[in-house]
């Protein structure tokens, strides 16, 4: 056999992992609770399961997996700058709305060219997430999780939505020293009762870890119109000085506990072909 051909066989052979894991996971709604809940920020109000109020806009992200020769499989993910309306500063999965006459499938794609500059055509879609529902932006996402060659070219981020490419190796979600809490201050969108919307919009970023006692319901600080910001906290994945929380740090969680040990943390690292992505 040709090494070009055991390239493509062992990429079909983590093609077909990855599918049979995402079925399971599918299949497995108990299992899929567990592992949201598990990251679910403290200020939640159930925005992330039961059934989504109303009108909701649709949105896709890909999950796009590949292997890096010293990391193992590695997802590269975005951290948002600043002077975004939606999520500012927070670290996300490449994605955005679908647009008219789109699929979620092809909006998960056309995002993740626009925001990191190369056109992920070598992406094998393996299977998809459960949809989540995120609750600040009042959208109903898609996660396509897809398997691809590791880029030769260097990401192109569009600056006006990415500050940072982060690529994140998966074997670090099952380490315990990358988990942790972090302390986020919130403010209303205006004054209103405290069983009422409340805004994403952070005023403030305190990250840290949290002693195991502070994870409480009551740690919830704010009284409504007498207090215009409220601090709550959130489990994290830490990431050198990165901390990734909310529905991202969810998703991680569900992908972690659906994969199979023999994926990680190098399985294959040398055997998985290495081809070009193309530019937008």
């Amino acid at each position: 056999m040709s090494e070009s051909s055991l390239h493509r066989s062992s990429f079909a052979r983590y093609v077909e992992i990855f599918r049979d894991a995402l079925r399971q996971n599918q299949r497995d709604s108990a299992s899929v609770s567990t592992s949201r809940s598990a990251m679910a920020p403290q200020l939640a109000y159930g925005r992330h399961r039961g059934p989504v109020i109303g009108e909701v806009r649709r949105a896709a992200v890909l999950i796009a997996l590949y292997v890096d020769p010293a990391q193992g499989w590695v997802a590269p993910l975005t951290l948002r700058p600043d002077d975004l309306e939606h999520h500012p500063g927070q670290i996300s999965f490449p994605g955005g709305r679908v647009e008219l006459n789109e699929s979620e499938e092809e909006a998960a794609r056309r995002e993740f060219a626009e925001e990191l500059g190369l056109v992920p055509r070598q992406a094998v879609i393996v299977g998809e997430l459960s949809p989540i529902f995120v609750y600040a932006s009042h959208h109903l996402v898609s996660p396509f999780v897809a398997v691809m060659p590791k880029p030769s070219l260097a990401w192109d981020p569009d600056p006006r939505e990415v500050a940072e490419v982060i690529e994140l190796p998966l074997a670090s979600l099952y380490q315990p020293s990358s988990k942790g809490r972090i302390r986020q201050v919130a403010e209303w969108n205006q004054p209103r009762s405290m069983s009422s919307d409340v805004s994403e919009k952070l005023i403030d970023r305190e990250t840290e870890s949290l002693p195991e006692g502070q994870w409480l319901p009551e740690n919830v600080t704010g009284q409504g119109a007498e207090h215009p910001a409220l601090m709550f906290e959130a489990p994290a994945f830490r990431h050198g000085s990165h901390w990734i929380w909310g529905a991202t740090a969810m998703m991680l969680h569900e992908l972690g506990a659906a994969l199979p040990s023999e994926l990680l943390p190098l399985a294959g690292a040398s055997s998985v072909e290495r081809s070009p992505m193309r530019p937008n």
